[in-house]
């Protein structure tokens, strides 16, 4: 073999390990970077905040604590305003019933008492029946004026003074007999004439009257009623003076002028 053929042999002998050699190489520094990257990847990850953020950390949780708080009350203060108000509507509800039971109350009152009139106006009319055919003779009417008629009513105005005078004594009488009846029969002057009270006093007190004025006086029930209304608003009256003061100013004030006198 030739000195030149050797030498080439030997130089590719060498370009083929050099070149081996390089691959090993660069096998081996991409393998270790390849292994660090995938450990970098799979390696859990730390969230690391700023000091200055972690020092407001506190402060904040202690605000949002507070906040609650303050929430809290608040709503078992709203808790309470509904309760309250519920308590009020109950009131307001059960009072407000209680003022529809008196109204109609006192309409059944007042509607008795219109049938009651009803009752005695149809007796007058019936009582009135008889009379009906009898006319006025023209002999107790005289002529005053031309197209006038005046009437001779002497008797008319006498009975009519008659009834008056049977009527005050009727009053009076009355008047007595409620000032020594027994107390159940007394009215309430504090409560008005139309009260459910009174009504039922007065369905009691009435029947008793007409007992003790019989014979002598026969008053119907619409007048008892009417002259026991009269009563009941004087001495209402009174008791509201009296109430007030004023009713014993003014009797200072008589006692004072009688004793001036």
């Amino acid at each position: 073999m030739s000195q030149e053929s050797r030498t080439s042999r030997i130089h590719i002998k060498r370009c083929v390990e050099l070149s081996s050699l390089q691959n090993e190489f660069s096998s081996a520094h991409n393998k270790p970077e390849s292994f660090e990257t995938s450990k970098k990847i799979s390696a859990p990850q730390t969230v690391h905040f700023s000091e200055e953020f972690e020092s407001t950390i506190p402060e904040t949780v202690d605000e949002l604590k507070t906040e609650n708080q303050k929430l809290k009350k608040k709503i078992a203060e709203l808790k309470r305003q509904n309760s309250q108000m519920k308590i009020d509507f109950e009131e307001k509800l059960e009072k407000s019933q209680k003022n529809i039971n008196q109204m109609k109350k006192e309409i059944n009152f007042l509607a008795n008492i219109n049938q009651q009139f009803g009752a005695e106006n149809d007796q007058l009319i019936k009582n009135l029946d008889p009379f009906r055919k009898y006319r006025i003779p023209e002999s107790i009417s005289v002529r005053s004026s031309p197209g006038k008629r005046v009437f001779n009513n002497d008797s008319e105005e006498n009975t009519k003074s008659d009834g008056e005078k049977n009527e005050k004594d009727a009053k009076n009488e009355m008047k007595t007999i409620i000032k020594t009846i027994n107390s159940e029969f007394s009215l309430n002057y504090d409560q008005t004439f139309t009260r459910v009270n009174n009504y039922e006093i007065r369905r009691k007190l009435i029947p008793e009257l007409q007992k003790s004025l019989a014979p002598k006086f026969r008053p119907s029930v619409t007048q008892l009623t009417k002259w026991l209304n009269n009563i009941h608003k004087s001495r209402r009256a009174t008791a509201r003076m009296r109430n007030s003061g004023k009713l014993l100013k003014d009797l200072r004030r008589v006692h004072y002028i009688c004793h001036q006198n």
